[in-house]
């Protein structure tokens, strides 16, 4: 088997098993299992902080971008025959500058909030 050939069993394997597992988040949240208020407030009956917002809506962005930077580039391939190592493609700089503005948000609220209470 060849490269190509294993990039589209994994394509094949990966693709169903992340499906599968979109359905299963989608179906507890629908159940109440999985609460997204909790996800973005600090209360059970507090109100959405923005801070909470842009750091999960950006690590969704960012997790679903670079799983289709993964499915669309060739592998890259170190070494022959029994040496060979596959590499993950980079993770842009602008992916890394977006998570990282937005978890800096985020901590610099939780100290800004701590210094205010106390």
């Amino acid at each position: 088997m060849d490269l190509s050939e294993y990039g589209v069993l994994l394509r094949f394997l990966i693709m169903p098993w992340l499906f599968l597992l979109f359905l299963i988040v989608i179906f507890r949240v629908g159940r109440s299992g999985v609460r997204f208020r909790d996800l973005v407030s600090s209360t059970q009956d507090g109100p959405a902080h923005p801070d909470r917002i842009a750091t999960l809506t950006a690590t969704v962005f960012v997790a679903i971008s670079y799983i289709v930077i993964v499915m669309n580039e060739q592998a890259i391939v170190l070494g022959s025959g029994d040496n060979s190592r596959y590499l993950m493609p980079d993770i842009p700089a602008e992916m890394l500058l977006i998570l990282g503005g937005t978890q800096g948000t985020y901590v610099g609220k939780k100290i800004f909030d701590r210094f205010r209470e106390g």
